[in-house]
C-alpha cells in the first residue's frame, strides 16, 4: 500500500473509533445523571435502585469504556508495528497513545466520580 493510502485510512478510522467512544460516553452520562437525580428515563427511582445502578450498571459502562479504549489502543499499536512506512507508523502510534491516554484518564477519574455519586446517595439517605 502507498503511504498516502495508509495515512488516509488511519485518518478515516480514528474518527470512526472516536464516534463509538462518544456514543458510550453519552450512555455513561445518562447513567450518571439517573443515579444523581433519581430519575431514569422519566421515571422516579428508589434509593435502593439508584445504589444498584451505581454498583452494577455504572461500573459496567465504565468497564466497557476502559476496555474499549485499551483494545483500540492495542489495535493501533499492532497496526503501527506492521507498517513499513515511518509516517504511517508514527500516525498509528499517535492514535494508540491518544486512546491509551483516554483509558488511563477514565481509570483515574472514575473513582472520584464514584465517590461523588456515593456521596449524593448517602445524602439522599440522610434526607
Amino acid at each position: 500500500m502507498s503511504n498516502q493510502y495508509v495515512i488516509g485510512l488511519i485518518l478515516v478510522a480514528f474518527p470512526l473509533n472516536m464516534a463509538i467512544y462518544h456514543a458510550v460516553d453519552r450512555w455513561f452520562q445518562r447513567e450518571t445523571e439517573a443515579i444523581a437525580t433519581g430519575v431514569s428515563r422519566g421515571v422516579a427511582t428508589s434509593l435502593h435502585y439508584r445504589w444498584m445502578q451505581l454498583r452494577i450498571s455504572w461500573f459496567g459502562v465504565v468497564g466497557r469504556q476502559i476496555a474499549f479504549l485499551i483494545v483500540l489502543s492495542a489495535g493501533w499499536l499492532f497496526l503501527g508495528r506492521s507498517m513499513g512506512d515511518e509516517d504511517a507508523r508514527l500516525l498509528a502510534y499517535a492514535c494508540a497513545f491518544l486512546t491509551f491516554g483516554g483509558a488511563i484518564g477514565w481509570a483515574i477519574v472514575c473513582p472520584f466520580w464514584y465517590a461523588h455519586l456515593a456521596s449524593i446517595l448517602r445524602q439522599a439517605e440522610a434526607d
